[in-house]
């Protein structure tokens, strides 16, 4: 019973996480645009040189990637329940554990710098950024300064991350699913051997 539940705790928290991330991947461009479309505002932005529907959008979608951060920590909490039952539960570990373990230990590193430094510093120098902007609002639209370049790039950064993350959670997908199936055949498929030795012993 508890290896089953220890199986569905992974399988929540993988769960939870790739789709958490399907989810956002899908609504981010939907927030922009529609900031954008409905020439959303926001009280003491410079635009120029910013883009107003870029702030709105990034105001909106800053607030659910905070709020994706626990979801993040229950899922990969929930999956490390799962991954250590199936190490500390088996005399013999098979490989396909540990390369789950692996790769999320790869996640878990990801998300650490993340949200542990990444989005604290992207929306530390949002605001820098939106304060500087009257400065440069003569330069148009488009205006580069050093804190607004640095901006852009961490900003890269972690939608790199974000990918990243996704791709690692799949490979989880396609690896757990390939140990399911295994274990599913060794349940019900008995050895050769064995069913030949049972078949003679009935013969008279």
């Amino acid at each position: 019973m508890w290896r089953k539940l220890a199986d569905a705790a992974f399988w929540i928290g993988l769960a939870l996480y790739f789709g958490g991330i399907a989810a956002i991947a899908v609504a981010a461009p939907a927030v922009f645009k529609t900031a954008q479309e409905k020439q959303l505002k926001l009280p003491g932005i410079a635009d120029p040189p910013l883009d107003m529907g870029n702030q709105v959008g990034g105001e909106i979608f800053g607030n659910v990637l905070y709020n994706f951060r626990i979801i993040e920590a229950i899922a990969l909490a929930l999956m490390l329940v799962g991954i250590g039952t199936w190490v500390l539960g088996h005399k013999h570990v098979r490989r396909s554990t540990w390369v789950i373990l692996t790769l999320w230990a790869m996640v878990a590193a990801i998300t650490a710098v993340d949200i542990g430094w990444l989005q604290n510093r992207i929306w530390e120098l949002r605001e820098t950024v939106r304060q500087q902007a009257p400065a440069h609002a003569a330069e148009g639209k488009g205006a580069r300064w050093p804190e607004r370049i640095q901006f852009d790039t961490l900003h890269h950064w972690d939608e790199s991350l974000g990918h990243a993350k996704a791709y690692i959670l799949l490979g989880m997908i396609l690896v757990a699913s390939w140990r399911g199936l295994a274990d599913k055949r060794s349940s019900y498929a008995p050895d050769a051997p064995d069913v030949l030795r049972r078949t003679m012993s009935k013969q008279p």
